[in-house]
């Protein structure tokens, strides 16, 4: 159906399934002379090349020969690749091919033919074309300039096989090992208030990340992280404390190389304990928990394979919005802020 497809003539099959290599003689010429030319080129090309697959093949297309010469071996290519075959010959009028050069006429008549040898394989191209003198050159001649361009070619041979030992395979044929394994992410944060609270402390933090890519740009890990919020100084006292939290997130990266900029979203549970002291009244300890989602931009800079640093902005609530009040006279000690932002700069190890 591909070849439907494209518009393409049935092409010879069956060239896989043998260890010899198939090679093409495409059909440029409908007339019954140069037919069966055609068929005596054959019968020389399989006497001068041995272990190959010569055979008779239509052209690509029904106005092959009219197309212009880039334009047929574009299309000899794709056959080849489409027909599993290795090599295609075919022979024009050098009139035919060279009719557009510079100070040539349209109707001046050139005698002798041209030769066009295209070998395809594994990606692999190979591309010559031959003036062939004289009005019918001997066919055994034509042979044998496609076995010298067979062997030039290097292609019916497979190449050899040098295996790298396989820790260098395993970098180089895949992407780089950044992207493929568990990485580990240090990091110290310091988050702060982005809206008025009343004796809202800063809180600076060291984590620790596990992540690991999902997709080339998608990543997803798992934090833990604890610190000290620092001592707040309050009219007639004091406030103190520690934080411990622990979140999942994910991220995505729009830049991929050694500089990646990408957003992240990560939601934390968290949890702290707050010692306040007021006056000559015994310290008093209470504990948070709150809950958030933190979105935010984080920046990468690769060095190598192995690591990188890494910093990050981001905005985020804690919910819910909890306090504590002093009871004596109902006065505000701590409110959550609506809104906390953060900042983080850390290391990124790969595995």
């Amino acid at each position: 159906m591909l070849a439907a497809w494209w518009g393409l003539a049935p092409f010879p099959r069956g060239a896989a399934a043998t260890s010899a290599p198939t090679l093409w003689v495409l059909r440029t010429d409908a007339d019954p002379q140069a037919e069966k030319r055609l068929g005596e080129l054959v019968v020389e090309l399989g006497l001068a090349l041995e272990n190959v697959d010569v055979r008779l093949a239509e052209p690509p297309l029904p106005d092959f020969a009219t197309r212009p010469e880039s334009e047929q071996v574009r299309l000899a290519i794709f056959a080849l690749d489409l027909g599993n075959a290795q090599a295609a010959v075919w022979l024009s009028s050098l009139s035919s091919n060279d009719r557009d050069a510079p100070g040539r006429g349209v109707s001046e008549t050139i005698p002798g033919e041209r030769l066009h040898f295209v070998a395809f394989r594994d990606g692999r191209t190979f591309a010559r074309t031959l003036p062939v003198p004289g009005e019918h050159a001997s066919l055994a001649t034509v042979a044998l300039a496609v076995r010298e361009l067979a062997g030039n070619a290097y292609l019916f041979a497979d190449p050899p096989r040098v295996l790298p030992p396989p820790t260098v395979t395993a970098k180089r044929t895949a992407r780089p090992a950044r992207a493929e394994g568990w990485m580990w992410q240090g990091y110290t944060a310091l988050r702060a208030p982005l809206s008025a609270g009343t004796s809202a402390p800063l809180a600076f933090t060291l984590a620790l990340a596990l992540r690991r890519p999902v997709a080339r740009r998608l990543r997803l890990g798992a934090t833990l992280e604890g610190g000290v919020l620092p001592r707040v100084s309050l009219p007639d006292g004091y406030l103190a404390g520690q934080t411990a939290a622990a979140g999942v997130f994910t991220a995505y990266d729009f830049l991929d190389g050694s500089w990646r900029v990408g957003v992240r979203l990560e939601t934390v549970a968290a949890w702290q304990h707050i010692s306040v002291g007021v006056g000559t009244l015994p310290t008093q300890s209470f504990d948070l928990y709150t809950f958030r989602v933190v979105p935010g931009i984080c920046v990468q800079r690769w060095f190598g394979e192995t690591w990188a640093l890494v910093a990050g902005v981001s905005v985020g609530s804690d919910l819910p919005r909890r306090g504590l009040r002093r009871r004596s006279d109902d006065s505000v000690v701590l409110e959550e802020p609506a809104w906390r932002w953060g900042a983080s700069l850390g290391v990124v190890v790969s595995n």
